[in-house]
């Protein structure tokens, strides 16, 4: 790996510059040189600059400073590795200072001696070389890593396919549960990317620890209120473990996928975790899953799913998610429950505005009910303890 190094100077002295071609030339001769006496022409020469540079620019120069030619090549190089050496004086004590904040690598006073020029120009060039293997090794990384991406997309599409050899009934309700835990990943405050993209990618292969059940137990819920509904579902997370363990950045997939079915209290499976304690992924996969058994158990009906959802939170569910899950269908419009309900900001509370739905804080504390009319108390009371428990969500009001 070979990159070049090319040297700029830039100076109104002609004997100085004389001077620093002969001393390059002389210890790095496979170098190219380029120098103008003036500001204009340097201008023109820095524009084109398309390599690693050392560029010696005296502090002076006419008609551009060197502290401007420094700033137009780092902002304008394209990226290559540049080093900034300002010629200049010792005694202009002010102006030193400001070249080393303003973009200055170094400073080589004049009259300088071919030992203070070559000890400069040695670690100029030795830093410009290893900017230029970093920058390499992260082009590499970066080629690696689009393989990889490719690699893991064809690898998940073919999961998909898979479970599609099974789930083809599913297809609409795997499309619905995806949305689902997208849109509560982001509202319960997920940030990090890597921590949202594997929940997206969990829940569009959810269905992949069934695939070891027959055609008749592959329609049954996991587990019934809490407990595993069949001896044969507690294979669900050692099968799910298994079939991605081996598959190169599946691991938090997996991991998300395995612990879906343990409960919020620390009586599921397969490790009896508890609380937080759980992946976030897996805490809201289980609840999306979980309601769509329960609608499919009780012919669609949403308020008896949802109801039963609630009365089980803190035992095998957790509360935001579970308060979250309400609200993606009633904003999405996913089987929108109650007409002319909008989602509002605390800030937009005024009195005379109805409650659609309950309001909750993060911590769990119910604040006010559903169809409770907003007064200035009420709307007070929000905002108060809003302050030091922040509302879980958002506010629905009708209208």
């Amino acid at each position: 790996m070979d990159h070049k190094i090319s040297f700029i100077i830039l100076d109104s002295e002609e004997s100085d510059v004389e001077k620093l071609k002969n001393f390059i030339n002389k210890f790095f001769p496979n170098s190219s040189i380029h120098y103008a006496y003036e500001g204009i022409e340097g201008w023109s020469i820095v524009s084109k600059v398309k390599s690693s540079v050392v560029l010696l620019a005296d502090a002076y120069l006419a008609g551009v400073s060197g502290l401007q030619m420094f700033k137009k090549l780092k902002a304008e190089n394209g990226g290559f590795p540049v080093y900034c050496i300002l010629l200049t004086t010792s005694g202009d004590k002010e102006l030193n200072f400001k070249a080393l904040q303003s973009g200055a690598d170094e400073l080589l006073f004049k009259p300088f001696t071919i030992e203070d020029l070559i000890g400069r120009l040695k670690t100029a060039t030795h830093i410009l070389r290893l900017q230029n293997l970093k920058k390499h090794h992260e082009n590499k990384i970066d080629e690696l890593n689009v393989e990889l991406n490719k690699h893991f997309n064809a690898t998940h599409e073919l999961i998909q396919k898979f479970q599609g050899t099974r789930t083809s009934q599913h297809e609409r309700t795997i499309k619905l549960i995806n949305r689902a835990s997208n849109w509560i990943a982001k509202e319960i405050g997920e940030t990090e990317n890597s921590t949202l993209n594997n929940i997206n990618f969990a829940s569009k292969i959810c269905y992949i620890g069934k695939l070891f059940l027959n055609e008749s137990q592959f329609s049954e819920p996991i587990m019934r209120k809490g407990l595993i509904s069949n001896p044969l579902m507690e294979n669900y997370p050692s099968f799910t473990k298994n079939f991605l363990m081996n598959l190169s950045g599946f691991e938090k997939i997996s991991e998300i996928l395995e612990h879906v079915y343990e409960n919020y209290d620390g009586s599921g499976i397969p490790d009896k975790l508890q609380g937080w304690k759980i992946p976030i992924g897996s805490r809201i996969l289980r609840v999306v899953l979980d309601f769509q058994d329960l609608i499919n158990q009780s012919g669609g009906t949403f308020s008896n799913a949802y109801e039963t959802l609630e009365s089980e939170v803190k035992r095998l569910y957790d509360l935001k998610v579970v308060v979250l899950l309400e609200q993606f269908y009633a904003e999405t419009g996913e089987g929108k429950l109650k007409s002319n309900e909008r989602a509002v900001d605390k800030s937009e509370l005024l009195e005379g505005m109805t409650l659609s739905r309950k309001v909750v804080t993060e911590s769990g504390h119910k604040i006010l009910t559903a169809g409770t009319e907003l007064n200035f108390d009420a709307i007070e009371k929000i905002k108060t303890i809003s302050k030091a428990d922040p509302i879980l969500g958002k506010i629905f009001v009708y209208g």
